[in-house]
């Protein structure tokens, strides 16, 4: 905010007496007080898709203290913190790694999606295949079992 200045001069009569009056103000310069803004994450996989129960922090830039740490909603969403104008460093973590990192200066309101190296949908794909093969071994477990038990005329 900043008041301009200038000059004003004005007459002012009050019954019989006239009086001139001359204001004159100076520029001043306010800084906004406690200047902040809203910053909340949205984590996508490779597909687009939400990704749901990441790591994010927010560490600001100038002396690497973590301000915030939080996991993704089932919509990709960190939650929504309020921080002063500056700059930070946004982390999106697995439980095992770090998958990608930001430097963002902050200066507005401000929803930053972020897209991950991990697809969620290729992560449940995996996860199906790998509890397929699990059926089929324990199908063949059954069968071998009880085909010992089976006894097949000769040809």
């Amino acid at each position: 905010m900043s008041i301009v200045g200038g000059t004003s001069t004005t007459t002012v009569t009050v019954g019989a007496t006239t009086q001139t009056v001359t204001m004159t103000t100076t520029s001043v310069n306010i800084p906004p007080l406690n200047e902040s803004y809203s910053l909340a994450v949205h984590v996508v996989d490779l597909m687009g898709l939400d990704a749901p129960d990441l790591t994010v922090k927010i560490i600001r830039a100038s002396d690497d203290v973590v301000i915030d740490t939080s996991k993704t909603d089932p919509a990709g969403m960190s939650k929504v913190v309020r921080l002063p104008k500056g700059d930070y460093r946004i982390e999106v973590w697995t439980p095992s790694a770090l998958q990608l990192q930001i430097e963002l200066p902050l200066q507005k309101d401000s929803v930053i999606t972020m897209q991950t190296g991990t697809s969620v949908l290729f992560t449940f794909i995996l996860l199906i295949i790998i509890l397929l093969i699990v059926i089929i071994i324990i199908l063949a477990i059954t069968f071998l079992h009880n085909a010992r038990f089976i006894r097949f005329p000769p040809l």
